[in-house]
């Protein structure tokens, strides 16, 4: 019987049923032989435990931290196919330039946008303003301010793979409710 129902007012039914039950080997007790050792069953279900918690370590390389203290990072393993991504993409945008607001940005679309050192990454729209458009870089996980001019569609063989930046946190953390503290916080996050 479990410890918890030792506290209820009906834990003497509850163990008379139990008893009855082994005695006439009723369902999960048809192959009980008595008493167990509770040493080996605690021993049983730790070892269930570590079985379920194996450590998987993935090497990452942090590619932006936001404010809220949280991070984005790309699997090192795909940094090839990142390179190889972006050189296709940009040699597709050399070869078929787009036209300056042709495109006419939709929240949750993705997009090609152009970031400040005027090459175009893959993006996702999150806001659309008047004149700009606030989209999340989908490959490195850093958001901007985009002119919708600098914005245009994504080829459709470039939308197949999702974004290569992951979104992380660290675990059992939270920020200080202290927004001097939560700056300290976040700007050593940035530092490491």
């Amino acid at each position: 019987m479990h410890f918890t129902a030792d506290r209820s007012p009906y834990a003497n039914q509850i163990k008379n049923a139990e008893d009855n039950a082994k005695n006439a080997k009723k369902r999960i007790w048809t192959n009980y032989s008595g008493e167990e050792d509770p040493v080996a069953i605690e021993e049983e279900e730790k070892a269930a435990l570590n079985e379920d918690r194996k450590v998987n370590y993935t090497e990452v390389l942090v590619t932006e931290v936001t404010d809220e203290g949280k991070f984005y990072a790309c699997n090192v393993s795909d940094g090839a196919a990142l390179e190889k991504l972006m050189d296709n993409l940009r040699e597709e945008f050399v070869t078929n330039p787009p036209l300056a607001g042709a495109y006419t940005p939709k929240k949750n679309d993705q997009c090609a946008a152009k970031f400040v050192d005027d090459q175009w990454y893959r993006a996702k729209v999150e806001k659309i303003g008047v004149n700009d458009v606030q989209v999340l870089y989908i490959d490195y996980g850093n958001r901007a301010s985009v002119p919708k001019t600098k914005l245009s569609s994504l080829p459709a063989t470039f939308q197949t793979p999702g974004g290569y930046a992951k979104p992380y946190s660290l675990a059992l953390t939270m920020l200080p409710p202290d927004e001097d503290l939560t700056a300290q916080g976040v700007a050593g996050l940035k530092e490491d």
